[in-house]
């Protein structure tokens, strides 16, 4: 890639991410992120749609080393206990970046596309299985549910709330699933 453009993502990038410390992506406009990257509006549209599409694009980027960070997706079903250690851990490491990406009114967007980049991982490892409607849906549960059902019960304890989110996505897989 031309460093050229490199440095210039890097820089909206960066401009949206300290605007995003004060202001949800509904609350910026283009002239003030063109402003604090120190670049003009026809570049800015040059790389983004409009401040909705960057947001997209910035919060899939992250997710997407999230999961793309998952060393045996093959794992995640044989050994659900693994997965949710791994997932909690991977999630840790980039919570603050995370966290000011999907806060505000794009808080609910996490669990969704946290899902798909999974998904996506998971399936680009095992093709084979993603039409299979039980390995989507236990990939949604696992991750959906886990992820929900963490953020509101984190006053038991973090560890506390993992164990018993592994004991319960341990029993929801029957033995040799899938074949």
């Amino acid at each position: 890639m031309d460093i050229r453009v490199e440095k210039t993502r890097r820089s909206i990038r960066e401009a949206f991410m300290q605007l995003r410390v004060r202001k949800e992506p509904e609350e910026m406009t283009v002239k003030e992120l063109c402003a604090a990257a120190q670049i003009n509006k026809s570049t800015f549209y040059v790389y983004y749609r409009d401040l909705y599409d960057l947001a997209d694009r910035l919060e899939t980027e992250a997710l997407a080393k999230v999961a793309g960070s998952l060393p045996a997706p093959e794992r995640m079903l044989q050994e659900p206990e693994w997965f949710l250690r791994w997932l909690y851990e991977a999630y840790a490491r980039q919570s603050s970046e995370l966290e000011l990406l999907f806060s505000g009114q794009r808080s609910g967007r996490l669990a969704e596309k946290l899902t798909a980049e999974i998904k996506r991982v998971f399936f680009d490892a095992r093709p084979d299985l993603r039409e299979d409607a039980r390995v989507n849906v236990l990939l949604s549960y696992s991750v959906y549910g886990s992820y929900y059902a963490f953020r509101e019960n984190r006053r038991f304890g973090e560890q506390a709330v993992m164990r018993a989110l592994q004991t319960i996505v341990a029993a929801t897989i029957p033995p040799g699933f899938p074949c």
